[in-house]
This record gives structure tokens, sequence and C-alpha cells, in this order.
């Protein structure tokens, strides 16, 4: 009986750290996910096999113990080492925000095949063009400004 017993506990301890691994450090459907379903079905078969009364208490037993150990890991220290903890405070600065009116001019920093950046007013912006290709380092007058997009000439 004792073999029995531990040969179920074996099982399920393994099924536990490799769900645990699956869940925390592999993600998808890996060799770890894949054992760790294997030893638990494993043992639960095995203790029903033993008795219906084993088979349960595996059950209830094994479910008790991997939420136990799920909120413990979630809990723990060194689950928040792994937490990403940075912050975005960037924000996408519009062209209104810039300054940027239609009449301004500029000068080409590249080669603007309909889009590339200008120097508009001292600031470096992505330009669309209206006539195709323009060169590096030609003058540029904006022509319009809609949908976030700097137009020019």
């Amino acid at each position: 009986m004792f073999s029995e017993i531990a040969i179920i506990a074996i099982c399920m301890v393994v099924a536990i750290v490799l769900l645990i691994t699956e869940i925390f450090f592999i993600p998808g459907i890996t060799l770890a996910g894949l054992g760790g379903a294997a030893a638990a079905i494993g043992g639960i078969w095995y203790a029903y096999q033993v008795s219906a009364m084993t088979g349960h208490i595996t059950v209830l037993a094994s479910l008790a113990g991997f939420a136990v150990v799920f909120f413990a890991f979630l809990r723990s220290r060194s689950f928040r080492k792994m937490e990403l903890k940075a912050d975005v405070s960037s924000k996408v600065v519009s062209n209104l925000e810039q300054g940027i009116q239609v009449g301004d001019q500029g000068v080409t920093v590249s080669r603007l095949a309909s889009v590339g950046k200008a120097n508009i007013n001292g600031k470096i912006v992505e330009v669309k063009s209206e006539t195709g290709w323009t060169d590096e380092n030609q003058p540029i007058v904006v022509t319009r400004i809609e949908d976030n997009y700097i137009w020019v000439k």
C-alpha cells in the first residue's frame, strides 16, 4: 500500500512541477506540458486502479496542491523579479504640436520616394511628397497637413 501511494504522489508532484514550468517558463505547448499532463493522467488512472476512494482523494489533493503552488509562485519574489516593470512615458508628437503650418519652407534631409525626412523650421519630420521623387537637400514647401501627414512640394 505504501509503494502505491508513493507512486501516485511522485506522479502528481512531477505533474505539478511540469505544468507550473509550462505555464510560467515555457510558453506554448511543449514537452513539459505534455509530460505534466501525461503524469497527471497516469497518476490519477493508477490511483483509481487502487480504489475509487484513493482516486477521488488523489484528484482533490492534486487540484489543491496545484492551486497552492500556483498562487504561491505568483506571490513569490522570484516571480516579481521576472516581471516587466518598464513604464512607457513617451508619446507621439503630432505635427500640429510641432508648430509646422502650411506655407513653411524647409529642405529635404533624405530622398523623398513619396515619403522621407525633411528639416522644417529646424525640426526633422517625416513628410510626403506630392510630386513623387525628390532628391536630398532640395528646397520644399508645406502644401497641406492632414491625417497627421505633412505634404510638401
